[in-house]
């Protein structure tokens, strides 16, 4: 009876110094603002979406094609200001804004090693 108490009151401490919001996983949602007319659109749509994949759909992803109202619904929704270059990529934890960052053609590099530590750090 008393190893049941000792289990027991283990158990409240921890949630008691760790409460359950801290086992959530936190809401992270990547994404894509694009243009059908840029050039590179496709290599970076690629190169997204198996970075997205690798994460086992622990992480949201949304395309918009700023030419194609229906595609931004998530856009519209948030209220979120179009960038002037494109493609560009967004991500929000708890629809906040916390990574802003332009593709630039073949520095590819640049986007994905912070945007992965930063995925990985609230996921």
């Amino acid at each position: 009876m008393r190893k049941f108490f000792k289990h027991v009151l283990f158990i409240l401490i921890i949630f008691i110094f760790f409460p359950l919001q801290c086992l959530a996983r936190e809401n992270v949602t990547v994404l894509l603002l694009y243009a059908s007319w840029h050039s590179d659109t496709h290599g970076i749509q690629t190169v997204m979406q198996k970075l997205i994949d690798s994460y086992d759909g622990k992480v949201d992803y949304v395309l918009c094609n700023i030419e194609d109202p229906d595609s931004c619904r998530y856009v519209k929704k948030h209220r979120i200001n179009i960038p002037r270059k494109i493609p560009s990529v967004m991500v929000f934890v708890e629809d906040k804004l916390v990574f802003e960052k332009f593709y630039e053609q073949d520095k590819i590099e640049e986007l994905v090693k912070p945007l992965n530590s930063l995925i990985l750090s609230f996921i």
